[in-house]
């Protein structure tokens, strides 16, 4: 998992549904840090695992817009440990917009900072540097005079649904939570299972199943069926769209990140999937977890991987 994470962009999974897998089996997954973090993802000790298998700790390379030389000099530079941002960006010869990346990340814990702290001290870090400038330095100094010394902040904790949306925004993923735990309960109040309940029922059984769409495939070979997986957080689960279905409800089909499915279990022995009879966008959904989802649900990356 380790390898297919440094080797991404490419193959059949995407970065959240092989973090997925390595905790569905034991496996600790730790975040991206300034503190602790390669460009690529590692593996650490773990000695609290039973079974003797590493910890694997996300690298820097997942944070959206960080770029790769940056991210290598900020791990290459991080013995004795960071002080404070403007010691990484002194010490590893970084931007701001570096900083600010990794602050939307969540990636400044090993210091002490939260999202909105670190995102906070970023933005006065960098005015703090563009006052400096000569050209400038002078104005900054009168207006320090007449204004005195900022007062200091203390800003409100996030919601769970806030965080797990800004991860999903700035790293593909969230350990904190799935987006799909935290919609339950509206999506119970609409009439919706999640899609784990699939594996507790009978071969035949009908249901409404709703869950995070991480792949759409159309083989060439399936003559126009397409198959799906929805997970929840528990499990994924196969979904099969007969052909008569792709068209019907393709806005559904295509545009979903949260999608409704109704239809019936198919179980063969070990093998269980989910034939469907209808599909639904339940995109408006994504409100529930913070305000600029509910505007623009695009905005959360909860991307699949789609394959012909």
């Amino acid at each position: 998992i380790c390898a297919l994470l440094n080797a991404q962009p490419m193959g059949f999974y995407s970065p959240s549904q092989l973090v997925a897998e390595a905790r569905r089996s034991g496996i600790e997954v730790r975040p991206a840090d300034v503190g602790h973090s390669d460009w690529d993802s590692t593996l650490e000790a773990d000695p609290q695992n039973r079974r003797g298998h590493h910890a694997l700790r996300l690298g820097l390379r997942l944070v959206k817009g960080l770029a790769e030389g940056e991210g290598a000099r900020i791990a290459a530079s991080r013995l004795p440990a960071y002080a404070g941002l403007a010691d990484i960006m002194r010490r590893a010869d970084v931007s701001a917009k570096a900083l600010e990346a990794i602050a939307r990340a969540d990636g400044f814990n090993s210091l002490g900072l939260n999202r909105r702290k670190a995102l906070w001290e970023v933005r006065a870090l960098a005015r703090q540097r563009w006052h400096e400038l000569p050209l400038f330095a002078h104005a900054t100094r009168r207006h320090d005079d007449l204004a005195g010394d900022e007062p200091a902040v203390t800003l409100p904790a996030a919601r769970a649904g806030e965080e797990v949306a800004a991860d999903y925004r700035s790293l593909g993923l969230s350990l904190k939570a799935h987006p799909v735990t935290l919609l339950a309960e509206p999506l119970a109040a609409a009439g919706w299972k999640t899609s784990a309940a699939a594996f507790d029922a009978r071969d035949g059984q009908r249901l409404r199943l709703a869950g995070l769409v991480t792949m759409r495939q159309r083989p060439g070979t399936a003559k126009g069926t397409v198959f799906l997986t929805l997970e929840d957080g528990l499990q994924s689960l196969n979904v099969i769209i007969w052909p008569k279905l792709t068209e019907t409800y393709r806005d559904a089909m295509l545009q979903s990140q949260i999608l409704g499915v109704v239809g019936r279990i198919q179980r063969e022995k070990a093998v269980l999937h989910f034939i469907a009879d209808a599909l639904f966008n339940l995109n408006g959904f994504l409100g529930h977890l913070d305000a600029e989802s509910g505007r623009d649900h695009r905005t959360t990356r909860m991307r699949s991987r789609d394959f012909r």
